[in-house]
């Protein structure tokens, strides 16, 4: 398809971008006849399959908000373009019939010359193979043979749209085949034949084994192919160096959320791997977040719970690995210049956690930022010993903490992550040793300790680290903007030069986790958990913000693109201004309107082609809007008085041929169809004011048109505006609720509309004329109400908004529990349904600034209150399962997750 480069890596595997950038991923349906990992050599770097391919394309390519930043990125957006162009594939009536029913789809990455080339494989069925070409025909600009290989022949594709570039495949032994790269789709073809692949590769069977087939897709890496390390964007020669030695296959599961990236799998990892060291060790609690600083740029933790089995799996790797010379060394020298066997003390001290963490640095200093930690078995006896110790050498104490006189005191008997401790300054820090070759980064980490400005107290990491396990025997924590300069040196000169060019990048991919644990029959546990913050926020439970032009005063209303299903998101501001927002609040348009809208925003279908237009009235005019923000032929229609209600939308037929139904001064009820034309044979007035919104229903095969007028008196209609039956009582004379709930029910007599009078009161009054009030408790007339099941009784409860309480009463008017309100300005009363059938109460305080939930039993919803001044909407925005609530703050569109 296209070429690839070293960074592009990042589009389908980001955690593993990361594992690998801190040189430490190494601690890292129905079958088909024939598996796609057998049209793979064993020479591949990588393996991407997908499970599950609508939600990944629909879900996640086209709607998640790291793709969709990624794709900022030129030769990510290339990439874009080949998935768009095989989703067009794969949606297509004639080449659907040729592709299994549980369809799963591969990429496999090859080192290509000095950079890497993809080839997608998707399973087919072998009768109905031949059927591509024809297709083909349809969409190419071309197709032609180009060889036949060992019996199989290739055809070259070119494509009529010219963003798509030629494309090389086949189909054989129940699989389409295809790459940009012919000589892939040969090598495809070949490893088919011979059977020289993965599907042959114990190593690879062995963490393909482990795959989840429910996981969004599977990612696997091959580290021993050195290629792999050059397409994960690493700099070969710094790593060669190290004495963390690469494992065989890693599989990783993905989950994917908008802000959260989700990985779980094992790592394969035999006795010459780094892992191999904790091989008989239980995974750990991570304690020492309660002394790492909350700015910690990056921290590795080690958790043992047998220091002295570590320690002979330690010699024995580095025995393996050639370094058991210079351990050995490293020992003679600390006993001749201490008289201590640092093995043995180290024995003696140290208890079920050590590590090194490293501090905010700045350009330049990433190895001055370093410090190390031991949690201690013994404090007593391991401060008396150092500082014994330190006494020694009283010439080299020449700060306000003592040293360690030690030269590299660390190098070579612990892995290179330990190195750069050249006499060391060191201090006790509640139970854990602390060490640095900076006296004024200990003082740093004391400081912040006292301040309780720790890991451990941090609302921040405290979010993240939901998404982690509790305990491990490995974690690496990343800030990755703030530690950016201290894995820096690791990466190539492709993958500087990406983070140089896109310097926000490192800093919306804000915290990324990374856990080791519980390594059995050479497979060790992974979870790996990278946040994503496309707006740079500072409050936790933000997914992101927009800032425009002045004060929003309208609730976010949700909006579908008819192009790829995504949600947006139109809000208005004081100066009319309306905008539209992508579902990762970017700025599709925004439009200067003449006036406030009025109504809810409606999308309608109007030329039934399955494009959306937005459809809502001002007190002047009706709007119809297109997905640009123009207005639609025949479009604003202008009111011959002003409106005094919000239109309605009625589709009788469910045809699409709607009708737009809006009251305005003089006690009319004007009619239009979906091109803004008035209706023929509508005609409605009355001596009111129709200020009740109007309402539709459909009873025993007879339309029902409802609303009512200024003065109380309820209107029930036909179609064509005439009275279909009249009411003899009438509801409340017009006040600020102006609102009425329908209770249907089979007979149209006792079908009834349900409102409050200015004191609070419940009017409930049947069609036949039957009027029930229903008296709880005296409020002011600018309260707001909602008459809905709220229990899960499937009974309508009363519910009372005023300006210093809420009031919840069941169906037998007894109440179900009252909030104070001492101060503020409560409004926009609303009721929340989800999955547990349960609704939840929500408002907003319009002076305070905040919005509020309460459950159904009178608690406070544990994610509020939230900062908001509009009416809020509660929505799954990226449609991943996790519920957004969307609201103004000033000038801001504000959108949270909800836990």
């Amino acid at each position: 398809m296209i070429e690839r480069k070293h960074i592009l890596v990042l589009a389908l595997g980001l955690i593993v971008i990361f594992l690998a950038v801190l040189g430490y991923l190494n601690f890292s349906s129905e079958p088909v006849s024939v598996s796609p990992y057998a049209a793979m050599p064993k020479s591949t770097s990588a393996v991407l399959s997908i499970n599950n391919y609508s939600r990944t394309f629909d879900y996640i390519l086209m709607n998640n908000l790291m793709w969709q930043e990624l794709r900022l990125d030129a030769e990510i957006e290339e990439l874009a373009l080949d998935l768009i162009l095989l989703d067009s594939l794969i949606k297509s009536n004639s080449w659907s019939a040729v592709l299994s029913e549980d369809m799963k789809w591969h990429m496999s990455f090859h080192i290509h010359g000095d950079h890497y080339e993809h080839v997608f494989i998707v399973p087919t069925e072998k009768e109905k193979s031949e059927e591509f070409l024809s297709w083909f025909e349809l969409y190419a600009k071309e197709v032609s043979t180009f060889s036949v290989f060992e019996d199989v022949e290739i055809l070259k594709c070119t494509f009529k749209d010219s963003l798509f570039n030629t494309v090389y495949f086949t189909t054989t032994g129940g699989l389409f085949i295809a790459s940009s790269q012919p000589n892939l789709v040969e090598d495809a073809v070949r490893s088919l034949n011979t059977g020289n692949s993965l599907q042959n590769d114990e190593n690879f069977k062995i963490v393909e084994n482990t795959a989840g087939s429910f996981a969004d897709w599977n990612f696997f890496v091959n580290y021993k192919n050195p290629g792999s390390l050059n397409l994960l964007g690493l700099n070969i020669q710094t790593l060669s160096k190290s004495d963390i030695k690469w494992s065989d296959w890693t599989a990783l599961d993905a989950t994917v959320h908008p802000d959260l990236f989700l990985l779980n799998g094992f790592s394969h990892a035999n006795s010459e791997s780094y892992l191999s060291l904790f091989s008989k060790q239980k995974s750990q609690d991570v304690d020492a977040v309660e002394i790492i600083p909350e700015d910690v740029s990056l921290f590795f933790h080690f958790g043992v719970s047998n220091y002295s089995n570590y320690t002979k799996s330690k010699k024995e790797y580095f025995k393996k690995i050639g370094k058991e010379e210079a351990y050995l060394k490293k020992i003679a020298s600390v006993k001749e210049i201490c008289q201590i066997d640092l093995e043995v003390e180290f024995g003696k001290w140290i208890g079920n956690e050590f590590g090194v963490l490293f501090l905010d640095a700045k350009e330049g200093e990433n190895k001055s930022s370093k410090v190390a930690y031991f949690r201690l078995s013994d404090v007593r006896l391991t401060s008396s010993m150092l500082e014994n110790l330190a006494g020694m050498f009283p010439e080299e104490q020449k700060g306000e903490m003592m040293r360690i006189p030690v030269e590299n005191f660390l190098d070579d008997f612990e892995t290179v992550l330990f190195n750069g401790m050249n006499k060391p300054f060191f201090i006790i820090l509640d139970k854990y040793l602390l060490l640095s070759e900076h006296e004024d980064l200990l003082k740093k980490v004391r400081q912040q300790y006292l301040q309780a400005n720790t890991l451990k107290k941090s609302e921040m990491y405290a979010n993240f680290a939901t998404g982690l396990s509790d305990q491990s025997n490995v974690y690496l924590y990343i800030h990755l903007d703030k530690g950016r300069e201290i894995y820096k040196d690791l990466l190539n000169s492709n993958s500087i030069s990406f983070f140089d060019k896109n310097p926000t990048f490192s800093k919306k991919f804000e915290h990324l986790g990374i856990q080791f644990k519980d390594g059995k029959n050479d497979l060790y546990y992974q979870h790996v958990s990278l946040s994503f913050n496309p707006k740079q926020h500072s409050q936790g439970n933000i997914l992101w913000e927009a800032v425009l032009d002045t004060d929003l005063i309208m609730k976010p209303q949700i909006v579908y693109n008819h192009y790829n299903n995504s949600r947006e998101v139109l809000i208005q501001d004081v100066a009319n201004t309306i905008y539209l927002l992508d579902n990762k609040g970017n700025l599709l348009w925004k439009r200067q309107m003449k006036e406030k809208i009025m109504s809810k925003v409606y999308q309608i279908d109007v030329y039934k082609n399955n494009k959306l237009q937005m459809l809502f009235n001002g007190e002047s005019s009706v709007y119809l809007l297109d997905r640009k923000g123009r207005d639609v032929e025949n479009f604003p229609i202008q009111l011959p008085a002003l409106a005094t209600n919000e239109l309605a939308v009625i589709d009788y037929e469910k045809n699409r041929e709607y009708r737009i139904l809006i009251g305005v001064r003089g006690g009319e009820i004007l009619n239009f169809d979906h091109y803004g034309k008035k209706i023929k044979g509508w005609k409605f007035k009355s001596d009111e004011e129709i200020t009740y919104p109007i309402k539709y229903f459909l009873l025993n095969g007879n339309d029902y048109i409802v609303t009512a007028g200024s003065g109380g008196t309820p209107f029930v209609l036909s179609r064509k505006g005439e009275e279909r039956l009249r009411i003899k009582e009438s509801l409340p004379q017009h006040y600020s609720g102006k609102e009425f709930t329908l209770e249907l029910n089979n007979d149209i007599n006792q079908c009834r509309m349900v409102t409050t009078d200015a004191s609070g009161n419940f009017i409930k009054l049947k069609f036949n004329g039957e009027k029930e009030i229903v008296n709880l408790e005296i409020i002011s007339n600018q309260h707001e109400f909602l008459y809905e099941d709220v229990n899960n009784d499937r009974k309508n409860d009363y519910i009372l908004l005023d300006s210093n309480r809420l009031m919840v009463f069941n169906s037998d008017k007894e109440k179900l529990f009252e909030i104070g309100i001492e101060e503020g300005s409560p409004a926009n009363l609303n009721i929340y349904n989800f999955d547990s059938g349960h609704g939840k109460i929500g408002f907003t305080d319009m002076s305070g600034r905040q919005t509020y939930l309460y459950r159904d039993a009178g608690s406070l919803d544990p994610n509020f209150p939230l900062k908001g001044s509009t009416a809020y909407t509660i929505t799954d925005l990226n449609k991943d399962g996790r519920q957004n609530l969307i609201t103004g703050l000033g000038k801001k569109l504000m959108v949270y997750n909800l836990k």
